[in-house]
């Protein structure tokens, strides 16, 4: 048996960025539909900022290596200066065709008997001629023989084009060719959606199971990527990663194992708040990298002290490390709390935070509270307005400041956002 690598410690919680972590495959979580994702069909599969789109790129990438199907990495290129020049779909599958040519030539240069063997070599050595997009070494030049021309392909279309080279790759040991693409986000501007768009609604790319696609794209991707001729006609599946709090705890505790160097079989061996799992859920959203960050501060006092953190000192923890309150930039309306997106608060409520959000650092009394937020925002004619001013109005803005904390706290009996300052008012702190 090989020599066991050592635990990362604290290192596990270090970047969070899958393409960073050699170990992540001793922790990884797959997503429920994997076998389907991975499967012979063509799939686009979206996810938001930290959902773990890289780490089932990485995931994939190591699945299919192992099951006799040839993986081709593909970027879909950038266009020239002249951003009139979009992309087209004939473009872009010429360059996957070179993407592809590349893949197969180191194939083949390891495994030279298969080709030599193949009554398909013609056809193959053709194909990696005209498409390779890069020089070839000697002994490659002496595998493939002298370049032949191949008037059965030469020119033909590109369904035919495929299903022959699909036949022909069987023949030298490959089950299926799958293209696997990580899109980082939306294509560059000079070329727009409409490359993509255009490829993706070519049906007669997805109509071969020996030739599939595995794309990873941000959510933002979506809806226009989803609305394309191949996914309309059922060509291509479409899944959004959705992690369940089942599947977020499982993250947690292999992480934190890999860690420890020792079991960390449920999250009482990590910490004794039986609430832990509600503080994750609140501040890491459906995000696992939300959950992980949100796990880091009490991570790194269970590898400390090597012992389950006990409940008051997580709650010291999380006063000293809160996970910051933002509104959205492009949004106002929508309050990010850690990783946690809330986007349908009431109007009344919504006003009142975001006036101590503009007013942060100092604490507003109740009075400039009730009459500089509440009432323009329950009242928005200024003659209703008026008649309010004379009310008693304390304890309605402080069932109003609770209904709030309700809302917006990991745990409101323990507010780390809307404080107050008895006497005086309340105050917004760790707001971004």
């Amino acid at each position: 048996m090989g020599e066991q690598p050592a635990a990362p410690g604290l290192g596990a919680f270090d970047s969070l960025r899958a393409e960073d972590e050699p170990w992540l495959a001793a922790c990884f979580v797959p997503p429920q539909d994997f076998d389907l994702i991975a499967g012979a069909r063509s799939v686009l599969i979206f996810g938001p900022p930290g959902a773990g789109k890289t780490a089932l790129f990485l995931a994939l990438q190591r699945h299919l290596n192992a099951t006799g199907r040839l993986v081709v990495e593909w970027q879909p290129p950038q266009p020239g200066r002249d951003a009139s020049q979009s992309l087209t779909a004939i473009d872009l599958f010429h360059h996957v065709l070179s993407r592809i040519a590349c893949a197969l030539l180191a194939y083949l240069t390891e495994r030279p008997d298969r080709f030599m063997a193949a009554p398909s070599r013609q056809a193959i050595s053709w194909f990696i001629y005209r498409y390779l997009d890069e020089e070839m070494s000697p002994q490659q030049e002496r595998l493939l023989g002298m370049r032949e021309p191949h008037p059965w392909l030469e020119g033909r279309p590109a369904a035919h084009l495929i299903n022959e080279l699909v036949k022909a790759w069987r023949k030298v040991g490959i089950s299926a060719t799958v293209v696997l693409t990580a899109l980082d986000g939306p294509p560059h501007p000079g070329q727009g959606l409409d490359g993509l768009g255009a490829f993706f609604s070519t049906l007669t790319l997805f109509e071969n199971r020996g030739l599939v696609y595995k794309v990873i794209a941000p959510a933002g991707l979506k809806t226009p990527l989803a609305l394309t001729g191949s996914v309309d006609r059922r060509r291509v599946d479409t899944y959004f990663l959705r992690w369940s709090a089942q599947d977020l705890v499982e993250m947690v505790l292999r992480r934190m194992t890999l860690a420890a160097g020792e079991p960390i079989e449920n999250l009482s061996a990590l910490c004794e708040d039986a609430d832990l799992v509600h503080w994750l859920e609140n501040t890491g959203g459906g995000s696992p990298r939300g959950w992980l960050e949100s796990v880091r501060p009490l991570a790194v006092q269970r590898l400390a002290q090597g012992r389950p953190v006990q409940t008051a000192e997580w709650h010291c923890i999380r006063q000293e490390s809160p996970p910051p309150l933002m509104f959205d930039a492009e949004d106002p309306h929508v309050v990010v709390t850690g990783w946690r997106r809330i986007d349908d608060l009431p109007e009344v409520p919504l006003a009142l935070l975001r006036y101590l959000y503009d007013h942060r650092g100092r604490v507003c009394s109740r009075n400039e509270l009730f009459h500089q937020a509440y009432l323009p925002a329950r009242y928005p004619d200024v003659a209703e307005r008026e008649r309010e001013m004379g009310i008693d109005y304390r304890s309605l803005l402080d069932t109003t400041i609770s209904r709030l904390r309700d809302r917006i706290e990991p745990d409101p009996r323990r507010p780390i956002y809307i404080i107050t300052s008895r006497g005086q008012g309340y105050k917004l702190e760790h707001a971004w």
